[in-house]
């Protein structure tokens, strides 16, 4: 009787996946960006929507340097590089992108090398201006790591060797502070960098990474 169970179940099953449409399983994926996306883009790492279009960061080698550019879409399938955004062979990484005010900011540095951590923002998505100073004015930010907007402020959280992160926040994009009470790590110097936890929240959950 068992024997008979199982082959009703197994058969039950072939039957089952015969019979479901392909869509309704969510295997059915594309390739897009072949028209000006080539082997030497070698990654997406960030994607946002902002304007009625997709962003995506995407890092690219030439030669032995590893940089970052920024593609846009209005398809999803046919992509176009923001020229305007400044490809620094020394800068590799770029961690984050957010929208805020109307406006598109893009966090930039180099983890091994000091006073890379930089924010570009853009209206259009084409010409790029630098609205922090390098590092926040500390050589020890050696990355940003996030950027993200809450309770009408833009916040940056920072990878900090030797203090401790740092949080700055800004009203308008521009001016930037450091929220006191977040100095040095939450007051322990091994705390080098803080993530975000919550989309709806302040950033939580720091630690030595």
């Amino acid at each position: 009787m068992k024997k008979i169970i199982k082959k009703f179940f197994y058969a039950a099953l072939i039957l089952f996946f015969v019979l479901l449409p392909e869509t309704t399983l969510a295997y059915n994926w594309e390739k897009v960006g072949a028209n000006n996306l080539t082997s030497s883009h070698i990654r997406v790492t960030r994607f946002k929507q902002f304007n009625g279009k997709l962003y995506a960061v995407v890092q690219h080698v030439v030669g032995a340097n590893t940089t970052t550019q920024i593609w846009y879409s209005q398809n999803g399938d046919n992509w176009t590089r923001s020229t305007g955004y400044p490809e620094n062979y020394s800068s590799a990484l770029l961690n984050d992108m957010e929208v805020f005010g109307g406006m598109l900011y893009v966090a930039q540095s180099n983890s091994g090398t000091p006073n890379t951590a930089i924010i570009y923002r853009s209206a259009d998505g084409l010409s790029w201006t630098q609205v922090s100073a390098n590092g926040f004015g500390d050589l020890n930010n050696y990355r940003i790591i996030q950027i993200y907007s809450y309770n009408n402020y833009i916040y940056a959280t920072t990878f900090n060797i030797g203090e401790g992160f740092q949080i700055w926040r800004s009203t308008d994009g521009t001016t930037w502070n450091e929220v006191v009470q977040a100095h040095n790590g939450f007051g322990d110097i091994n705390n080098l960098g803080i993530i975000l936890t919550s989309s709806d929240a302040p950033p939580a959950g720091a630690g030595g990474f």
